[in-house]
């Protein structure tokens, strides 16, 4: 056959145009259009955009930013700062760079610096994400999220996904909403109180995520887990993870496994409540009875399923504050926070309700 009639490439070729007229791409595109248009007229006259260029859905902003602001994270994974610096001052010469001991320091250096309409971007893993929520308030920024780490629980549950149409979109509408946030404090330690979006846990979950941080150099892999999983069923089948719980001021619940949950999905995937909300004001609270280690792996299993309500010694509730101990001969019980570990039970987590406001992005979560 020749180039011109190859019968595969007509096909093709057929297909794509039968696809373009079905699914209405150019109505579609044109539909969306002005949303991008509005969303870059308001960019354009910011003093950081140089050139403005659209095409139906492509958007080109030859642009650069402010400032910079730099700092370290406390885990041996974090790149140093230097290397930050040298990063940002090879790409963008010239522009101001700034270096700061912490997170929060340069998130403040930031906001005040910003000037009304300005946008605040902080890019880094989730860790980094959790020390700014450290600093938010109801009346200041709004948070939006660009989810580049490996669960990314907050981003998913909330909307958030690597689209930049539909981030500008948002951005555009400025629309925003209030979300909860949680509050752990731990009783009789020197660990200050820390604010956090999806979860905390005890037990045989925090022992998964004490083992991976141990572990952990770079991204993380789901074949990373099986490593720390098998350690933590072995050391929870060895410790006595016997724990009392005490939601709302109520009577002591028994257990040897707690997830209190904002979020509907554990680990960005599981469904562990599926009646969550970011805005209601309550904390989901998932607690596994006391058993021996085959009941353990029956949990576990369950929630890889999605099946964990139907799991017998499984009870599930809602609260605004949980109070958490070691029963009397227990010790040691590792709690981990937002995927990081930190301390041992005891702890007091209370809820935070409309604790920061967060660009809407229409998913109703």
């Amino acid at each position: 056959h020749s180039f011109t009639g190859n019968p595969l490439g007509a096909a093709v070729a057929r297909e794509a145009i039968a696809l373009l007229r079905d699914e209405q791409i150019v109505e579609r595109v044109r539909g969306c259009e002005p949303l991008l248009r509005d969303f870059v007229r308001a960019m354009s006259s910011r003093p950081a955009v140089r050139r403005v260029r659209t095409i139906g859905m492509v958007a080109a902003l030859a642009s650069v930013v402010d400032a910079w602001h730099v700092a370290p994270l406390p885990v041996a994974r974090a790149a140093p700062v230097e290397r930050l610096g040298a990063c940002i001052a090879a790409r963008a010469p010239g522009r101001p760079l700034a270096a700061h001991a912490s997170v929060a320091d340069a998130w403040r250096a930031a906001r005040d610096a910003a000037r009304p309409g300005d946008r605040i971007v902080g890019f880094g893993s989730f860790h980094t994400v959790g020390e700014i929520l450290q600093e938010l308030v109801p009346s200041g920024p709004a948070l939006a999220i660009w989810p580049a780490g490996t669960a990314n629980l907050t981003a998913r549950e909330l909307g958030f996904v690597p689209d930049a149409a539909r981030l500008a979109a948002a951005l555009a509408r400025g629309r925003t909403r209030e979300m909860d946030l949680g509050l752990c404090r731990w009783i009789g330690q020197e660990i200050p109180e820390r604010r956090f979006a999806a979860c905390v846990g005890a037990g045989f979950d925090a022992r998964v995520v004490r083992n991976l941080a141990a572990r952990r150099a770079g991204p993380i892999r789901w074949s990373d887990y099986l490593g720390p999983l098998l350690s933590a069923w072995k050391e929870t089948s060895d410790a006595d993870d016997d724990m009392e719980l005490r939601l709302d001021g109520g009577d002591a619940r028994r257990g040897q496994v707690m997830i209190v949950s904002n979020l509907v999905r554990y680990g960005g995937f599981f469904r562990i409540a599926p009646r969550a909300r970011t805005d209601d004001g309550l904390f989901d609270v998932v607690l596994f009875e006391r058993g021996g280690s085959v009941d353990l792996l029956r949990h576990i299993a369950r929630v890889l399923r999605g099946r964990l309500e139907t799991s017998r010694g499984v009870r599930t509730a809602r609260a605004r504050l949980i109070s958490v101990r070691p029963a009397a001969h227990a010790r040691g019980i590792p709690v981990q926070v937002d995927g990081e570990p930190l301390g041992e039970l005891p702890v007091e987590i209370g809820v935070l309700p409309g604790a920061i406001r967060v660009v809407d992005m229409g998913t109703g979560a």
